[in-house]
């Protein structure tokens, strides 16, 4: 059989979103009172723990659409990318759940919710003992929709026209598990996608100071707008201040991406 051999663009700048993504998420779990019911005691501690978690995993989301960039035309194309995703995101997603199962148990007393060995079978469906592992079941069963659909241009648009209204819906009315976090997060892999395939105009635009100052300022005001809502009951204005956190960061992962401490930890 023809084997693939495509030399692919590598990006230093994809390499520092992913160190500041990371970054963010240890800040994001530092918080000792996160998960308590009265929530975080400082205010400027809840302030920034919103602001992480407002757009940290969509960016995620997208530079993996960004490095993912591929028209798999045959099968033995897709069946060889299938095998690669599968060896990427779900042995770590079956390995680490399992060896997770005992100590599940063991501290169920310190749980907020208790395992019980019998929903064992629910790693299947995304529910993992080791709750964390969410995204990699996510991110597979999104790939898996690039690659046995997307084999053109046309089709990309499509299905990035098709998440757009997936993700409006996902925000106003309750969808079950794994499907809501699917709707939720295709718009952002599939916006990585499009994002590249135009990536040679869109990277000088968003390496300019200008833009980034802008997003920035655009980025600041849909927090405030989002959290306003939010104090008032309303949950559904997320959309926004994620896109602008996201191409914030990708902007200023540019200009950072001389930065070898950040490109080391990105790639590894």
């Amino acid at each position: 059989m023809e084997k693939l051999h495509r030399k692919k663009e590598y990006l230093d700048e994809i390499d520092v979103l992913k160190a500041i993504g990371i970054i963010l998420v240890v800040i994001g779990h530092s918080f000792p009172d996160a998960s308590a019911a009265s929530g975080i005691s400082s205010v400027f501690g809840k302030m920034i723990y919103n602001i992480i978690y407002s757009f940290h995993m969509p960016a995620f989301v997208f530079a993996s659409g960004i490095v993912s960039y591929n028209f798999y035309q045959t099968i033995y194309e897709k069946q060889c990318a299938i095998r690669k995703r599968a060896i990427r995101l779900l042995i770590p997603y079956f390995v680490w759940g399992i060896v997770y199962i005992p100590f599940r148990i063991i501290l169920n007393g310190f749980a907020s919710e208790a395992f019980r060995i019998n929903q064992i079978w629910r790693i299947f469906i995304g529910d993992n003992p080791y709750s964390g592992l969410w995204f990699l079941y996510t991110l597979f069963l999104i790939s898996l929709l690039h690659i046995l659909i997307i084999d053109n241009d046309k089709r990309l648009m499509l299905l990035f026209g098709i998440s757009i209204i997936g993700i409006v819906i996902n925000e106003v009315i309750a969808i079950v598990e794994p499907i809501k976090w699917i709707i939720a997060y295709s718009f952002y892999y599939f916006g990585g996608l499009v994002f590249k395939k135009n990536y040679s105009f869109l990277k000088k635009f968003f390496e300019k100071k200008i833009v980034r100052i802008m997003l920035v300022f655009l980025f600041g005001n849909m927090f405030v707008i989002k959290m306003k809502l939010q104090s008032n009951g309303l949950y559904f204005f997320n959309i926004l201040p994620a896109v602008c956190g996201v191409l914030m960061l990708y902007s200023f992962s540019c200009l950072l991406k001389e930065n070898k401490i950040l490109r080391k930890m990105g790639t590894y």
